[in-house]
C-alpha cells in the first residue's frame, strides 16, 4: 500500500531533518533512514501498530522521541503527523480533514 504525507506532516519532517542537520549531518541521515524503514513497515503491516486515537495508528521511533500518526484508507496510508513526544500533543487532530 502506498505511504503518503499530508501537507502539514511533510513540513513537520522537513523541520525535524533540518533540526537535526543543524545538531549534525548525520544525525539528519540516520533520522530520514529511521523514517523511510518506518515507512516502508507501516506499508507491509498497516494494522500492525498501536492505536492513538480514532481510525489512527502510530508508529514509535523511540530513538528520536518521534510519532509517525497515519491513517489508513482503502488506497493509501496517510501520514498526519511526525509528531514529537514531548511538543503539542495531537495538535495534529485537525490534520484529519486534508486526507483525501
Amino acid at each position: 500500500m502506498k505511504v503518503r504525507d499530508v501537507a502539514a506532516a511533510a513540513l513537520e519532517l522537513d523541520e525535524a531533518l533540518s533540526y537535526f542537520n543543524d545538531i549534525h549531518p548525520e544525525l539528519a541521515n540516520s533520522f530520514f533512514h529511521e523514517v523511510v524503514r518506518a515507512k516502508k513497515l507501516i506499508s507491509q503491516f498497516p494494522f500492525a501498530w498501536k492505536n492513538v486515537d480514532n481510525g489512527l495508528k502510530g508508529f514509535v521511533i523511540r530513538r528520536y522521541a518521534y510519532t509517525i500518526v497515519y491513517q489508513i484508507r482503502p488506497e493509501t496510508i496517510w501520514v498526519v503527523a511526525y509528531a514529537h513526544h514531548k511538543r503539542r500533543p495531537a495538535s495534529w487532530k485537525k490534520r484529519l480533514r486534508d486526507i483525501h
